[in-house]
């Protein structure tokens, strides 16, 4: 099993990273996510099943990915360039657009987007994927919840 640890980042720089038996991440509330609203990796239409598992410590949330290796998504290609480990940080915003463009302004297009729910609807959301890899290896991810 490969695991991707999202949002873990901000766990690592509170100083207190645990390392975890394999049997730990079985008990975390694991669900099948299957990306399809308005998904889209490198601009092209993107549907894509995979296993997730969400997890809390306090106030940080954490993200525990198992992708598959196909169709390309923006897991697996973290897999292939850096092996395990964190993925991406994920950033609420106020506004998808205006932060996505900020981004894009300096340099780091979006590199896969999707959105879950009834977009505008209450529990809904969307988010984009920042490729902001190559300045440390991790992706920012701008979450809009509605």
């Amino acid at each position: 099993m490969r695991l991707l640890r999202c949002l873990a980042v901000m766990y690592v720089l509170l100083g207190t990273c645990h390392a975890r038996s394999p049997e730990y991440y079985q008990t975390i509330n694991r669900v099948t996510w299957l990306s399809t609203n308005h998904s889209r990796y490198r601009g092209q239409p993107l549907s894509l099943a995979f296993e997730v598992g969400f997890e809390r410590l306090g106030s940080i949330s954490y993200e525990w990915i198992e992708p598959p290796s196909t169709p390309p998504n923006i897991y697996e290609d973290f897999l292939r360039r850096h092996g395990e480990g964190i993925q991406h940080i994920g950033v609420p915003v106020d506004d998808l657009s205006q932060a996505t463009a900020a981004y894009e302004k300096l340099g780091f297009p979006v590199w896969q987007a999707g959105a879950w729910g009834d977009i505008g609807k209450p529990n809904s959301g969307q988010y984009h994927y920042m490729d902001t890899d190559k300045i440390g290896g991790v992706s920012v991810e701008l979450i809009h919840a509605y």
